[in-house]
């Protein structure tokens, strides 16, 4: 894991769980919202340049694919997975659910997390960044 996947990964991990997105809870983040995102290339846990949601499309696209990862029914999120350009489009739908003011709570909020993550984020000595499962 890289270091800007690791940052991205820790503010999504605080920032994901109990907050409400158009009148949804977000749930927080976990191994197949992660495994979804990273299929369809979402730079929020690919370790991508993310950008500000308020100034970049691809930011603000990227965040909403994130928000609809965590309030989309989980079967729904598993399915259109492996059909980023459809799973694209659901966010873009939630979109329309969500005004001005909630997306900058939003950032505000993720920005917040990332910031207070990287902040107490403490290297281990000698502790390797991957780990290899065999079995």
């Amino acid at each position: 894991m890289t270091e800007q996947e690791r940052e991205n990964l820790q503010g999504a991990a605080v920032f994901a769980g109990g907050i409400k997105v158009a009148g949804r809870e977000m749930r927080p983040l976990r191994v197949g919202s992660y495994a979804a995102l990273q299929m369809v290339g979402n730079p929020l846990v690919s370790g991508g340049d993310v950008g500000d949601p308020n100034e970049d499309h691809r930011a603000l696209v990227a965040f909403l694919e994130f928000v609809w990862a965590h309030v989309a029914p989980v079967e729904e999120v598993a399915r259109l997975a492996c059909r980023p350009q459809e799973f694209r489009e659901a966010a873009l739908v939630l979109g329309t659910e969500v005004s001005f003011e909630e997306l900058a709570e939003l950032s505000e909020a993720f920005q917040q997390a990332s910031a207070q993550m990287e902040a107490v984020a403490t290297e281990v000595p000698g502790k390797p960044e991957t780990t290899t499962l065999t079995g």
